[in-house]
């Protein structure tokens, strides 16, 4: 599947210097480029070629290697498309023949590319991105605990999160030329992108770029479906910046009427939320009552997340209890759920998750059912007093 070419910086063959890129005109980017000619070092004069090191003790490496990299020429179109061809064709072929050869072909692609020197690793890393060539691999898109994937649904995401690991800087400009154009991006691209872009940045420090780019996510008019994880992921960028103002978007997309896999992209996102930044979204969905109005189970869940610790949290909960639009069915779902303890999923591309001690966990009870006490003993909140005898029977 071709992709648009992007701007990667690609260290000339015949050449031991870095050039200067001119990149959408702009003087910035060619500064950054010429720092990163200063940070890289010289080249022994290679004949325009780019030769692997492999060890002499895996046939196999090294019959990748020879067709994939030895005595190639950077600089001759004819060759560098029939190895580009070539190895569209050998990931097609293994993405066919199952996960267990789709992931070992990565492997064996990366481990090659490893051996290389860093400016001839990056030299072809960045043609083959200009090529706009892809295959599908036919794996999941799977984040690890490090934020990094672990599975790859194509070549293109697997080779830029390799370069996102051995070559960050290149993976920023080229994150930069993906976010500016997110409709002619894929969502697992894109979201790789903005990871690279705004990492530990909360919305307020996102450049204009980043910020369009999201809100195209939450807007995509062919968002979700049951192979684009990559987009399910995207959305985890909200609550990591603590993005407050795209909770309602956000709830929309919770919404009964969203199809299902939409549906669970976005409740997992605001599970996130109520990790990053959990009062202001109780505070939120208290001051604006149709937020999740149609989801009262998802707001049951969330609600149900709060920690009578934090008195933000517990104020917050408390409105809640009196809200006038909480009817019994949601009662019940959030007397089931009361407290929800532990880390809010799976790793996620932007959010940390961190693991609750078993300390804070027993802690967290012990806080619970001592306010649970409190309210049972106010009269004001008599609607609520049946479920609150379950949880804490429950607690103890």
């Amino acid at each position: 599947m071709p992709h648009a070419s992007s701007p990667v910086p690609v260290p000339p063959p015949r050449s031991s210097w870095w050039p200067l890129f001119v990149v959408g005109g702009s003087v910035l980017a060619a500064l950054l480029l010429i720092r990163w000619a200063v940070l890289t070092p010289v080249r022994e004069q290679a004949g325009g070629q780019v030769r692997a090191t492999t060890s002499a003790s895996d046939p196999e490496r090294e019959a990748f290697a020879a067709w994939m990299f030895e005595e190639t020429a950077l600089d001759d179109p004819r060759e560098t498309h029939d190895r580009w061809s070539r190895l569209i064709e050998e990931a097609t072929r293994a993405g066919a023949q199952g996960p267990v050869e789709a992931a070992g072909f990565v492997e064996r692609l990366t481990r090659v590319l490893d051996e290389l020197r860093p400016a001839d690793r990056l030299a072809l890393s960045g043609n083959f991105f200009e090529s706009g060539l892809d295959a599908d691999l036919g794996l999941p898109f799977v984040v690890g605990a490090d934020r990094r994937l672990v599975s790859w649904p194509t070549l293109r995401v697997a080779l830029y999160e390799h370069m996102c690991r051995h070559d960050v800087e290149a993976a920023r400009l080229l994150a930069s030329s993906w976010v500016v154009e997110p409709a002619a991006t894929s969502t697992a691209e894109l979201a790789l992108a903005l990871r690279e872009l705004s990492a530990g940045q909360e919305a307020h420090a996102w450049s204009p770029e980043v910020r369009a780019a999201a809100t195209y996510l939450l807007r995509a008019p062919d968002r979700g479906g049951a192979d684009d994880s990559g987009w399910a992921e995207s959305l985890d960028l909200i609550p990591a910046g603590r993005a407050i103002e795209f909770l309602p978007e956000l709830c929309g997309l919770a919404g009964r009427d969203r199809p299902r896999d939409v549906q669970q992209a976005a409740q997992a996102a605001l599970e996130s939320f109520m990790h990053t930044t959990p009062a202001r979204v109780l505070e939120t969905l208290n001051a604006s009552p149709a937020l999740l109005g149609d989801s009262s189970g998802q707001r049951a869940a969330v609600f149900a997340r709060a920690d009578v610790r934090v008195p933000e949290q517990r104020l917050a909960l408390e409105a809640y209890f009196l809200r006038a639009d909480v009817l019994a069915g949601e009662r019940a779902q959030f007397v089931a759920q009361f407290p929800r303890l532990g880390p809010p999923g799976l790793p996620r591309l932007f959010t940390a998750i961190e693991t609750q001690t078993a300390e804070d966990v027993a802690a967290q009870i012990e806080a619970t059912r001592t306010q649970l006490d409190a309210w049972l003993a106010d009269p004001v909140f008599a609607p609520w007093h049946e479920g609150m005898t379950v949880v804490r029977s429950r607690l103890n």
